[in-house]
């Protein structure tokens, strides 16, 4: 059996432009971290994604709790993602306790297995002309999800103007993704 699958990275997804997270967003858009809040269509707070073992080391590091379907649940009386700080950044941003549902965030697998831009993204503030590529803006997502060679190789391909490209997934990363999607109530894409 493989220990990866094949997916096709869509090249007109990863070009639409993006402003890199962080001061870069909020002080050119004010946006506050709108990704890390819930979507306005959900009835509860966050839908942050985590593991099982991510749930495990993140009650024991931060003493966060999760639902049974692993989603961080919010301190009593907040609708926000306990990581989210007063100046709405997150907290664990740059740290190796950023869940995975969290990293991969701007992507989504859709029915085909084909990587895109979770739709949700093409509406936030971070979402700009004068931005980035997504694959240069979500580098860290693209590395979590493929690895360094094949981010490196994908770059070298839209950089020369390439269309989508088939890149090699591990099963556990490709697991962890789904999972979330099914537990987002999706079924690879949204």
């Amino acid at each position: 059996m493989l220990d990866f699958k094949p997916i096709r990275v869509s090249a007109k997804w990863s070009r639409i432009k993006f402003l890199t997270c962080g001061p870069e967003c909020f002080e050119k858009k004010g946006c506050h971290g709108l990704c890390c809040d819930p979507p306005s269509s959900s009835k509860g707070g966050p839908r942050v994604y985590v593991t099982p073992d991510e749930a495990i080391n993140l009650h024991k590091k931060y003493k966060v709790k999760t639902t049974k379907d692993g989603f961080l649940i919010p301190e009593k009386g907040c609708k926000l993602c306990p990581f989210k700080g007063k100046t709405y950044e997150c907290n664990i941003h740059f740290t190796p306790n950023k869940p995975i549902g969290c990293i991969v965030s701007p992507f989504a697998l859709n029915k085909n297995n084909t990587l895109i831009i979770r739709h949700r993204y093409i509406h936030l503030p971070c979402r700009d002309d004068s931005g980035k590529p997504a694959y240069k803006a979500f580098r860290d997502s693209l590395v979590k999800i493929f690895g360094r060679k094949q981010t490196n190789k994908l770059w070298e391909h839209l950089d020369a103007g390439g269309g989508d490209l088939t890149l090699r997934m591990d099963n556990k990363v490709y697991n962890d993704i789904t999972e979330r999607e099914v537990s987002l109530g999706r079924k690879y894409n949204d």
